[in-house]
């Protein structure tokens, strides 16, 4: 399935010209790789150790391009699961967050129901939304990102909380309808891994892009952290797998890794 934007979310799961394109596109980039292998056999035979060992390295990656074609080609042509569901009519108005959120999650787990897929990647863009329905009679005075940085203002945190418990409400909701499909003796839920990341500290506080100091607004502080993790344990639709870190970028030394690595193994085992 491709996605753009809300234009094109349901195009490739409904529409057979869209899968004949797909085809038709892979055909192309299929005799493409086939030219450069016919060029490459013709002079191969003439060409030193190292540049054999370097169009060696290029015919692998050839390869492996082709074998990743025929894969993707094997799907395309692959019988699709039948549903009873009806084909979901996108929300074009960016005023509805939470119903497009809504719309996006089901769309994901009746394409787990139906096996359609194993891996679904959804981002919930805070940049691109602009102010939008809060509740059927009210709308935010801003879009999410800027309800983030919130200056304190009262109204603005309020406006957070709200759209912040709804989109909980929404993952609660697909954890519960994951866990009513039986999926053989389990729940779909229980064979599915399910990662919701967000920005847990306060967007409120941080300094410009400065991440990697306590203050900043990456992550959840390491001192709360295990009684978060050990709390989360205890909740029947979460299992948590383990914790990541985030430290800063482009750094050149490995020791502020092995820093934070026995940091959070430290922190790890207290819970």
């Amino acid at each position: 399935m491709a996605c753009d934007r809300g234009r094109e979310d349901v195009t490739l799961l409904c529409d057979p010209s869209a899968v004949k394109r797909q085809l038709h596109k892979l055909d192309e980039r299929a005799s493409i790789l086939d030219t450069l292998l016919d060029d490459t056999h013709q002079f191969q035979k003439a060409l030193g150790r190292d540049d054999q060992s370097r169009l060696d390295q290029y015919l692998t990656s050839v390869r492996e391009i082709e074998q990743r074609l025929d894969v993707a080609r094997q799907w395309e042509l692959r019988p699709k699961p039948t549903t009873d569901e009806q084909p979901p009519d996108d929300i074009r108005d960016q005023k509805q967050f939470f119903e497009k959120f809504d719309l996006m999650l089901s769309m994901a787990r009746l394409a787990f129901e139906s096996d359609s897929t194993r891996i679904i990647t959804l981002m919930v863009d805070a940049f691109a939304t602009p102010p939008f329905k809060l509740h059927p009679d009210q709308n935010t005075t801003d879009g999410y990102h800027n309800l983030s940085h919130h200056g304190q203002s009262e109204s603005k945190v309020q406006q957070l909380i709200d759209a912040d418990h709804q989109q909980m409400m929404l993952l609660h909701k697909l954890f519960s309808q994951l866990a009513e499909v039986r999926e053989g003796e389990d729940r779909l839920l229980d064979r599915t891994m399910i990662l919701f990341g967000s920005n847990m500290g306060d967007a409120n506080t941080h300094d410009k892009i400065a991440t990697g100091r306590k203050e900043d607004k990456f992550g959840i502080d390491i001192d709360v952290a295990p009684a978060l993790y050990a709390r989360a344990s205890q909740m029947p639709h979460i299992r948590p797998l383990g914790i990541a870190v985030h430290i800063g970028s482009q750094l050149t030394s490995l020791d502020p890794f092995r820093a934070a690595f026995c940091r959070c193994a430290s922190s790890n085992s207290a819970t």
